[in-house]
Formats: C-alpha cells, structure tokens, sequence
C-alpha cells in the first residue's frame, strides 16, 4: 500500500499557497511546532491493522479521556481524526524515528498509561502450563542475552582502563 509520499512530494513541488513543510524532530518544543508540518507515522487502527502513512497534522485535542489529533492524510487524501495512543512510531524528514509516546510527551500531550491486556478465564490448563513453560524459556534466553552483554560491557571497560595507564 502506498504511504501517501508521492502525493505529498507533488504538492510540495507545486509551491501552494498552503503547502505543508516536512517536521523534523530537532527543536520540538510544544504542540504549536508541529501544525502544519508533514510526518510519516506507523499507526495501528482500532482493529489491529497497521498502517504507514504521511500526514500533516492539522490540530490536536487532549479532551476526553484519550488525546486525538487531527491530520491530513496524502493516502486517503482527506483530513481524517487518529487516537494518539495508536500511534506506534513517527519518523521525521531526516529519517528520524521516535516512538508515538515519546513524540507527544516531547510536545507536552499527556497520554493515558498503555491499556494492559486482560486474560481470558476460558482459557485451559493446559493452555496456561505451556504458556508458563514459553515464558521461562523466553525469560532464561533474555537472561543470557543481559549477561553476554554486561560481560562485553566489563570487558570494554578494563579494555578503555588499560589505555589510560
């Protein structure tokens, strides 16, 4: 699926009376900074689907319990209204990326707490001891991955050390 940049680029080029500048993420300082500014973001949608797509954001509007913004988006072409909260990533004209929460936090928007996800009661017994036996596998591997990598750490450090003396 196109991600609306083309479309973009084009009015760019044609030098409109309205047309939008690209965002970058150097001296964001608040939500004012970036009206009118063009972004690429990584969105999921209500239903799961992910999507990649340049915008303009146009306004954003912290009433109600979840902070949405408005945008202009060059692939529906069309002023469309997104969930703050489902925005995964926004990547700025240099090719910056930054995590969604990260980006309004920056801009003083404050975002609910990310929604934990409940589990179901019909679930099995079984079902939950291989989900127990997936998470002790997971949590041994990502405990040798932490200490391979304080061991190279360690070894850096003595390494940066010896050249000093």
């Amino acid at each position: 699926m196109p991600d609306g940049f083309n479309a973009l680029q084009r009015e760019v080029r044609s030098a409109a009376s309205r047309s939008p500048e690209f965002l970058s993420f150097d001296g964001l300082v608040d939500a004012e900074d970036v009206c009118d500014k063009a972004v690429c973001m990584e969105y999921t949608n209500a239903d799961g689907g992910k999507s990649k797509r340049w915008v303009t954001m146009r306004s954003i509007d912290e009433d109600g319990p979840t902070p949405k913004f408005f945008a202009y988006c060059w692939v529906r072409r069309q002023v469309r209204s997104f969930r703050a909260d489902r925005v995964e990533t926004f990547i700025d004209c240099d090719g910056e990326c930054i995590s969604g929460r990260d980006f309004f936090e920056r801009i003083g928007v404050n975002l609910p707490p990310p929604a934990s996800v409940s589990r179901s009661r019909k679930k099995s017994r079984k079902a939950d001891t291989e989900h127990s036996s997936e998470t002790a596998a997971t949590t041994e591997s990502a405990g040798t991955g932490n200490t391979i990598a304080t061991l190279v750490f360690i070894g850096l450090v003595i390494y940066l050390i010896s050249l000093l003396f």
